[in-house]
């Protein structure tokens, strides 16, 4: 019988706080974790002037960060009111408008940066349904604080892109696939939700997997590897974020729907070929 794998749960007291700490199936140690189950449903406030706005909390920031805390443990945005972009939860998943530019719909954990260690690996998964209509683009990974690169996976056009821009590039916001995009020969289905992961090994190399469904632990039933040649990421400090980069069809139905996201330290056990997988 195929290894059963559990979620298993600890807890931290931080004084009389205390802070579930999820354990990943496939090992290793979250980072962050964000299934979008805690949000309350409607539009998120977002970032209006320092310590005066109700920022949404990441469901789990390792670390001691602490839900509630502004500017800690709290995901930043901008509200629809101040730059145009809208970001809202629908009791599940996180709704993103696909905006033109130069607005982008976007939530980034910069007040939660990490250095990316470079004696640790590190993968990051994500739960997406790009628009039925097959409109816009969507990135999600790391960036700098700045938000002056990217380095991730980008969707557009119902391809999947490994995108390792830097500061000199100047062109991460664009729809159209840039120089520092690595087309991986994939496809996504506008409409159908699938699941892809990158994994950053210690020697920064990358491998990209795809999914398709709504997976969310680093196991190896049902990946496919479309890891492009050659692919590499340098080790920066960066926060996790995912930002909207296309235009859609019809503002507020052009819609992408994100229903899992997780940065994972050290996973040992990361997908790998189904005939690979070990049986009992």
């Amino acid at each position: 019988m195929r290894k059963a794998l559990t979620l298993l749960v600890a807890f931290a007291f931080m004084g009389s706080l205390a802070t579930a700490q999820p354990v990943p199936a496939g090992g290793g140690s979250f980072i962050l974790e964000e299934n979008f189950e805690t949000q309350a449903m409607g539009d998120w406030e977002g970032s209006c002037a320092p310590d005066s706005c109700d920022r949404a909390d990441i469901e789990y920031v390792r670390g001691g960060a602490v839900p509630g805390d502004n500017g800690n443990g709290e995901w930043e945005h901008w509200p629809k009111t101040a730059s145009g972009s809208a970001v809202r939860v629908d009791g599940g998943n996180l709704q993103m408008e696909m905006l033109a530019p130069p607005w982008q719909s976007y939530i980034d954990a910069r007040n939660n940066s990490v250095a990316l260690d470079g004696s640790n690996s590190h993968a990051v998964i994500c739960s997406i349904t790009m628009p039925a209509d097959g409109s816009g683009c969507m990135f999600f990974g790391f960036s700098n604080p700045p938000g002056t690169f990217n380095k991730g996976v980008k969707l557009v056009g119902g391809s999947i892109f490994w995108a390792h821009d830097d500061d000199s590039s100047g062109d991460i916001w664009n729809a159209s696939p840039t120089v520092n995009d690595v087309d991986t020969g994939a496809t996504y289905t506008p409409g159908e939700q699938f699941t892809a992961l990158f994994y950053v090994s210690t020697a920064n190399d990358v491998e990209v997997w795809q999914h398709a469904g709504a997976q969310k632990a680093t196991n190896g039933i049902g990946w496919v590897d479309i890891s492009p040649a050659g692919a590499t990421l340098t080790h920066d400090n960066v926060s996790l974020s995912l930002h909207t980069c296309g235009v859609g069809t019809v503002l507020e139905t052009s819609l992408v729907l994100v229903d899992y996201l997780a940065w994972v330290e050290n996973p040992n056990q990361i997908p790998v070929e189904l005939s690979d997988f070990t049986l009992e």
